[in-house]
């Protein structure tokens, strides 16, 4: 049995790689944005990758604001949790994590981070910060189902062989993952400005240390999205690398068609025809089963 002094070092340890695949994650796009500014696509606003993930670079700036309350750090504590621990639960205890109750837990930690954002809106320096973060919680909330929705599905079809017409079906069920799973993100900007400002840490938050962690947790749960839907297009108990190349390069796909204006309403669009779409699944999912002789 563990003792707690024992624990201490590899949570950190934990905590570490957590922070290493965000920063990873990060680097990855901005150099991929930077590639596609050169090439002529509308990639606008790239900037250093220091102010990609959001307040790095002014950090230890002596003239950066910090005014923030013990409760809106209780908050933003809030946020980063709901990110870490989806990747945590995904890297320590996959199997744990792909059962349909540990689904169910990561479909839930967004509300995590809502909640978060909430916390810190009510104790927000200004009036505008507050309404900020308030659109975060609200973005979050309500495409909340879109995600559960996904999970339950995926969680319907993970043992559903390999035919290929079930291969098909995780392929779009990982796609359904990947599009729900971007609008729960914490970090990302508010709604009116998808299409302006895309990723990276809340640009509208005055203090340095605030952008950089709500990056950090931005890319941590971008990492945890990007696992999960590789485990659903893998074979059961087992990641391939393909399968995890092919969702990263979903998600910048994804990202990069929504710089477009039609892009990017399409994809705030998204909850309002997926959760129809993954529900008319989930029936023909039961029906199949039922004519089939399983559960």
């Amino acid at each position: 049995m563990m003792t707690p002094w024992l624990a201490l070092p590899s949570a950190f340890g934990l905590l570490l790689l957590l922070v290493a695949l965000a920063f990873a994650g990060a680097a990855l796009e901005w150099g991929i944005w930077r590639l596609a500014a050169r090439a002529g696509l509308p990639a606008s606003q790239v900037g250093r990758l220091d102010e990609w993930i959001g307040g790095l670079g002014g950090l230890a700036h002596p003239g950066e604001s910090r005014a923030e309350s013990p409760a809106a750090g209780l908050g933003f504590a809030l946020i980063a949790a709901g990110s870490a621990f989806p990747l945590g639960l995904l890297l320590l205890h996959p199997e744990a994590a792909l059962l349909p109750v540990g689904m169910g837990v990561l479909a839930l930690s967004p509300l995590v981070s809502s909640l978060g954002y909430a916390v810190a809106a009510e104790r927000a320096p200004t009036p505008e910060s507050a309404r900020h973060r308030l659109a975060a919680a609200s973005r979050i909330l309500f495409a909340a189902p879109a995600l559960l929705a996904a999970v339950a599905v995926t969680a319907g079809w993970a043992q559903a062989g390999s035919t290929p017409a079930t291969v098909v079906a995780h392929l779009l069920l990982a796609l359904a993952l990947l599009v729900s799973g971007l609008l729960v993100l914490p970090g990302a900007v508010a709604e009116r400005s998808l299409t302006s400002r895309l990723w990276g840490g809340d640009a509208s938050e005055p203090s340095g240390a605030v952008r950089f962690l709500t990056g950090t947790a931005h890319y941590t749960s971008l990492c945890a999205v990007c696992l999960l839907a590789a485990w659903m297009t893998s074979a059961p108990g087992r990641l391939k690398p393909w399968a995890m190349a092919l969702a990263v390069l979903g998600v910048l796909a994804l990202r990069l068609s929504a710089l477009s204006p039609r892009g990017g309403r399409w994809l705030l669009a998204s909850p309002r025809w997926l959760v129809p779409a993954l529900l008319v699944a989930y029936c023909a999912r039961a029906s199949l089963g039922r004519l089939g002789g399983s559960p």
